[in-house]
C-alpha cells in the first residue's frame, strides 16, 4: 500500500484530505501543519510520497525541499498550490519537486498524480490560461525538463527525431537494445510524454536536440 505524509497549514483541509486518501486505499502515515512536523514525519516513516502545500515552504522552496529530501531520499514530493499563476512553477521544478498541482484539480487528479510520480513521471497540473506570458513559461518549463536528460538520453532523443528504431539506435551508440529501451523510457518520463512520437515532436517543436551529425565519429560506429 502506498504511504503518504500530508502537510497543509489548514488543519481541517489536511484532515479531510487524509480521510479521503485512506478511503481510497492510500495509507496516510503522518500529517502536519508546519514544515518541521512534516519533516519529522517524513524522517520517521520514509513514506512513498510527501504532499505539501506551497504556502508552508515560504519564500525558499529550495531549502524546504532540501530538508524533506534529507529526511528521506526515497520519498517523492508533490507540491499543492492555490495560485493559478505559473510564476512559481519554474522555481518549484528547479527545486526538484516531482509534482506541482493546483488545489482546484480535485481528489481524483491528486490520486492519479501519486501513481504517476511513483512511476517516475514529473506531474504538472494547473488551470490553463493561454496567454503569451504563460506560453513563455511553458516553453521554459519544457526546456527545464529537457535539461534533466543525460548526454546518452539526449543522444537517443536525437536519433528518435532522426527516425531511427531501437535496433538502429543501439548500433549507432554501440550499446545493447535493452540499454536503449531503458534510456528511451527515461526520456519519456523526464519530458512528461507517453510515446516516442510525442517525444520526437516535442524535441522538434522546442529545438531540444541538434542534428544527428553532432555525435562524435567514435559514437557513431562500433568499429
Amino acid at each position: 500500500m502506498t504511504t503518504v505524509v500530508l502537510g497543509d497549514g489548514q488543519v481541517l483541509l489536511v484532515e479531510a484530505l487524509s480521510v479521503a486518501l485512506q478511503q481510497g486505499g492510500v495509507q496516510v502515515v503522518g500529517i502536519g501543519n508546519d514544515l518541521s512536523r512534516i519533516r519529522d514525519s517524513v524522517r520517521a516513516y520514509a513514506p512513498d510520497v510527501c504532499i505539501v502545500d506551497r504556502s508552508l515552504c515560504g519564500d525558499s522552496p529550495q531549502e524546504s525541499l532540501r530538508a524533506l529530501r534529507a529526511a528521506s531520499e526515497r520519498t517523492k514530493v508533490i507540491m499543492l498550490t492555490s495560485d493559478a499563476g505559473r510564476q512559481h512553477l519554474v522555481t518549484a521544478l528547479a527545486s526538484g519537486v516531482d509534482g506541482y498541482i493546483h488545489t482546484s484539480r480535485g481528489y481524483t487528479t491528486l490520486v492519479a498524480a501519486i501513481d504517476k510520480v511513483l512511476g517516475g513521471e514529473v506531474i504538472i497540473d494547473l488551470p490553463h490560461h493561454p496567454t503569451q506570458a504563460q506560453a513563455r513559461e511553458r516553453d521554459r518549463h519544457v526546456h527545464l525538463r529537457a535539461a534533466r536528460l543525460t548526454e546518452r538520453e539526449r543522444q537517443c532523443l536525437t536519433l528518435l527525431v532522426d527516425g531511427q528504431r531501437t535496433e538502429a539506435i543501439a548500433l549507432t551508440l554501440c550499446v545493447s537494445v535493452t540499454t536503449v529501451r531503458t534510456h528511451i523510457q527515461s526520456v519519456l518520463s523526464k519530458l512528461g510524454v507517453h510515446s516516442r512520437l510525442e517525444a520526437a515532436a516535442l524535441a522538434v517543436k522546442y529545438a531540444l536536440v541538434e542534428s544527428p551529425e553532432y555525435l562524435a565519429p567514435d559514437e557513431r560506429s562500433c568499429g
